[in-house]
């Protein structure tokens, strides 16, 4: 009888053992990934403190036909490459107190229709396809016409994918 108690005390501690180093994995594993969010977290945060754009001319060309199309140079002020662009957020509105129309929100696409946008970057010698600090983007915005008066004052917002944004009041001519 009393081997078969020094078994079962043998195996209740080998169990004991294998409990403890499982639980102490769980706690490594645990403690290992809420670091590594939270080193995400801070490298997310000092890219967007990095990240600065501004509008520094914009444009309406109307085109008539039910469309119009605005021009806006956006340059990179801040101290970080910017890419993504279809991840960029374009929204128009008329900025109107009579007429409160949907803004229009413009996806990124190179083809020439209704509520897209697409980019030209002047010069874009270092890193071919990215803003680089100090460059210029040029858009062109196509929007389907939003107002009936071509002479109504309109608001370009711009959101890189980090949540920088910069946005502009714009009258035709």
């Amino acid at each position: 009888m009393s081997s078969a108690s020094v078994v079962g005390t043998a195996i209740s501690l080998v169990l004991l053992t294998v409990l403890a180093y499982l639980l102490i994995g769980i706690v490594f594993t645990t403690s290992e990934t809420v670091s590594s969010v939270q080193s995400q977290q801070v490298n997310a945060l000092e890219d967007r403190l990095m990240t600065s754009i501004s509008i520094v001319n914009a444009s309406i060309a109307d085109c008539g036909g039910g469309y119009t199309v605005m021009y806006a140079e956006v340059e990179n002020t801040g101290k970080t490459t910017l890419s993504d662009f279809k991840d960029w957020d374009v929204i128009v509105k008329v900025a109107s107190p009579l007429l409160q129309p949907e803004p229009k929100v413009c996806i990124f696409d190179n083809v020439y229709a209704d509520n897209r946008w697409s980019y030209v970057i002047t010069p874009d010698i270092l890193s071919p396809g990215q803003l680089n600090p100090g460059e210029v983007m040029n858009m062109t915005v196509r929007i389907a016409d939003i107002d009936e008066s071509p002479s109504s004052t309109r608001m370009i917002h711009i959101t890189t994918p980090n949540g920088v944004s910069a946005s502009a009041y714009v009258k035709a001519q």
